[in-house]
């Protein structure tokens, strides 16, 4: 059976990847019976790594290893949307009267935020006492820096320090990590903005009207497995009526 790959065009504009990745050659196809199989053993602890498996799975033109964050959330997105259904229904608290309701949402209505077409990265920033050159992190990253936490160590500058691109080639990013331990706070924060400000892909929020009350409101959407892989009470509110 043929894979029917369809071309995406990455919020990124592929702007954080090497020259050698063609923008126009990255597709992904919908997930099917085998990439269920590796769904299913996803867990709080191993979702990086699995969750790299799958994207290797379905993605081509590129390496998944190197995708930026906001790539990899529109990738997600993508999945669940073409894949199961783009309609998803979100348990929450009205932020008005306190009460436990559920929304539908639709995610192929979400904004997408695309970095900006004169960014060039990595970009230097210059700190009070220094300048650092910073690239945006990758899924690869992520691996690493739960591997780490797995390991029970704190990995709260060790996250930044992989965003930074050493002069000295010699230099580790343990070598960056005591050199953020030393930083200013101010410096430090910084760095964190920089990872905010080029944050991309879609803006995972919605409107609400709460049933119960009437109030009005905007909430977070977080991803959820279960959207990729939907079982029980959300499988049946998925399919039920079809069947």
């Amino acid at each position: 059976m043929s894979e029917n790959f369809i071309q995406v065009k990455m919020p990124s504009h592929c702007k954080a990847y090497p020259p050698e990745v063609d923008p126009e050659k990255i597709s992904m196809r919908v997930t099917k019976g085998r990439d269920e199989k590796i769904i299913s053993e996803i867990t709080n602890d191993n979702f990086e790594k699995k969750f790299l498996m799958l994207l290797k799975s379905v993605m081509q033109g590129i390496d998944p290893n190197i995708l930026t964050l906001g790539d990899r959330k529109y990738a997600m997105i993508w999945l669940v949307i073409n894949s199961i259904s783009p309609k998803q229904t979100l348990d929450m608290t009205c932020q008005t009267c306190l009460q436990q309701i559920k929304i539908d949402v639709d995610l192929s209505t979400f904004e997408v935020k695309e970095l900006p077409e004169e960014l060039v990265l990595p970009k230097a920033i210059k700190l009070s006492d220094r300048t650092v050159t910073l690239r945006l992190l990758t899924v690869g990253d992520e691996v690493k820096v739960a591997s780490l936490e797995n390991q029970g160590q704190n990995v709260w500058l060790y996250r930044y320090a992989l965003s930074v691109v050493p002069q000295d080639e010699k230099k580790t990013v343990w070598n960056v990590v005591e050199e953020l331990e030393d930083m200013n706070a101010s410096d430090l924060a910084k760095i964190r903005a920089f990872h905010e400000v080029y944050d991309h892909g879609p803006i995972m929020e919605t409107k609400y009207e709460c049933q119960k009350c009437g109030g009005v409101g905007q909430v977070a959407v977080p991803f959820r497995i279960e959207m990729l892989f939907p079982y029980g009470e959300t499988l049946k509110a998925t399919f039920g009526a079809e069947l």
